[in-house]
């Protein structure tokens, strides 16, 4: 992880109402995973592809979907990160 992106996280947790946004999304995970759980019984029919970062999760994110889809390909290459900030920039700079 970046420096400049551990700078903009703790940003929007300092920022008012930062904190109390973080801690809800965690809520909303704990209140819904019932809910998450019934969806894993029916597999996906469209295909999925799960991409990964080399040099960080790597396959992870395919081991971690590839048996809720019927068709899921994965990919861990090494410009993932790269590209995700490039995306992010690109948005940000262009709202």
């Amino acid at each position: 992880m970046y420096k400049e992106d551990l700078d903009e996280y703790a940003h929007h947790i300092a920022s008012p109402g930062g904190l109390r946004g973080m801690l809800g999304v965690y809520r909303t995970i704990a209140a819904e995973a019932q809910d998450l759980s019934q969806l894993t019984h029916t597999k996906l029919t469209v295909p999925v592809w799960a991409v990964g970062g080399a040099h960080s999760m790597g396959m992870g994110p395919f081991e971690q979907f590839h048996h809720l889809a019927k068709v899921a390909s994965g990919y861990a290459g090494p410009f993932c990160c790269f590209l995700q900030r490039r995306v992010k920039k690109h948005v940000v700079s262009n709202p």
